[in-house]
């Protein structure tokens, strides 16, 4: 997805979005090791403007808080 002339790629952004759309086999594995997900990173809000607002931020803090249940 982050590999330009993939099929599938979608840009570094694009992948974030994707990753935080879909229940993916990565964030499974990473369960004892929250703070190393997308989710983590995204969560803190610093990538706000690079991914189109907020929103991507709140999703990501309710996807670690489904996590940790």
């Amino acid at each position: 997805m982050i590999v330009p002339g993939c099929k599938r790629y979608k840009g570094g952004a694009g992948a974030v979005r994707h990753v935080l759309t879909k229940r993916t086999l990565g964030f499974e594995r990473l369960k004892p090791y929250p703070d190393m997900t997308v989710e983590s990173l995204v969560a803190t809000g610093e990538w706000d403007d690079v991914l189109g607002g907020p929103l991507w931020s709140k999703l990501a803090k309710n996807r670690l808080a489904e996590f940790s249940k």
